[in-house]
């Protein structure tokens, strides 16, 4: 009974497709059709993953690939500034000075200063030089690591001396282009001896000196090398160019000139000359000699071979116009019944004829 309502209900679907005209033969082709569709869904969905997996392994292999070439290059810079490490220990070495160029130190900036007008410099160097000491942990070239104890000293050197302060700043501008490490202590300017110069005393500049110990650390780690044959000579830079400017013989300014630039440096002491003391009219040596009304003569310490004439209101000359010395506008402004008014600058005295 139920196998014939399981053909009943078979018949029944055929019967249904058939009604909407599809056959065996299409029910097989729409089956086959689903089969490959699935098969190739599979099939991408497997490809895929592979696909993706071996994007991930070209990935991580790009990554490595570049992080080589990097390491190479790094590799090579690191080769190549190991390469120059000797020669730039050296040139290192050489900005400080050893113990025997403080004396040479010394001459360098006496010698300096003559260039800038100062004829004469004291030096001395401070008896307590300040020294500093450190560990470092080095390796030789054979690989073998060691500890060793450095001391760096600074030693204070002291200057006085004066220039102007022109030349004192272009001094100074010298100072920033020497080829040796140095540092400049605060100083105080005071008025010097001279018009517009200034004086420095307690000038100090510290220096830094490698001691021979160190010297000789240096040589086992970058090679055989005698520094204080090969040190380099100090040199103080280039001379700046400085041109005073005056007018009416006082000091206007400086202008300092390098290859940086041009300045101008005003005096900061100007000391101001006492005014000259007021003339004594009339002088002492002026004596009355003739007179040929209305021209007087008079002579200036007895000497009568010149002889000074002038009318009232005219200046004191000789017969080839020569003026008596420092007394070139003495003027006789007036006659007198006892002598002569004479005057020169606004001020005015008397002239007695018994003084003959």
């Amino acid at each position: 009974m139920a196998a014939q309502n399981s053909k009943t209900q078979k018949k029944t679907i055929l019967a249904l497709l058939e009604g909407y005209n599809i056959s065996k033969v299409d029910l097989i082709i729409y089956a086959s059709c689903l089969l490959v569709f699935v098969v190739s869904v599979a099939m991408f969905v497997f490809f895929s993953g592979d696909l993706v997996k071996k994007q991930k392994d070209y990935t991580e292999y790009s990554e490595d690939y570049d992080s080589s070439l990097m390491i190479k290059t790094q590799e090579a810079q690191l080769t190549e500034a190991f390469s120059v490490l000797d020669t730039a220990a050296f040139e290192l070495r050489n900005k400080f000075l050893s113990e025997k160029q403080v004396g040479d130190f010394k001459e360098a900036v006496k010698n300096l200063a003559k260039k800038y007008g100062c004829d004469r410099m004291d030096a001395t160097e401070r008896s307590e030089p300040s020294d500093t000491t450190e560990l470092f942990k080095v390796k030789s070239k054979d690989g073998v690591e060691k500890v060793i104890r450095i001391k760096f000293k600074r030693r204070s050197l002291e200057f006085n001396f004066q220039m102007t302060l022109g030349n004192f700043f272009g001094f100074l501008k010298s100072f920033e282009t020497s080829n040796k490490m140095l540092e400049i202590q605060p100083f105080r300017l005071a008025q010097g001896d001279n018009k517009n110069s200034v004086r420095l005393n307690n000038f100090n500049v510290m220096v830094y000196v490698v001691p021979s110990e160190l010297d000789k650390e240096l040589v086992d780690l970058i090679g055989d090398v005698t520094f204080e044959d090969h040190i380099s000579d100090v040199l103080l830079g280039e001379k700046a160019q400085v041109v005073p400017i005056t007018e009416k013989r006082i000091m206007v300014k400086e202008t300092v000139k390098t290859k940086d630039g041009e300045w101008n440096i005003k005096p900061i002491f100007r000391p101001m000359d006492p005014p000259k003391p007021k003339q004594i009219i009339p002088p002492g040596e002026l004596r009355y000699f003739i007179a040929s009304n209305p021209i007087y003569g008079f002579t200036y310490n007895n000497d009568t071979n010149n002889v000074y004439y002038a009318m009232v209101g005219g200046i004191l000359k000789t017969r080839d116009n020569k003026t008596i010395p420092n007394y070139d506008s003495l003027k006789l402004l007036q006659i007198t019944k006892m002598g002569f008014i004479l005057e020169m600058d606004d001020v005015t005295g008397e002239l007695s004829k018994l003084k003959r």
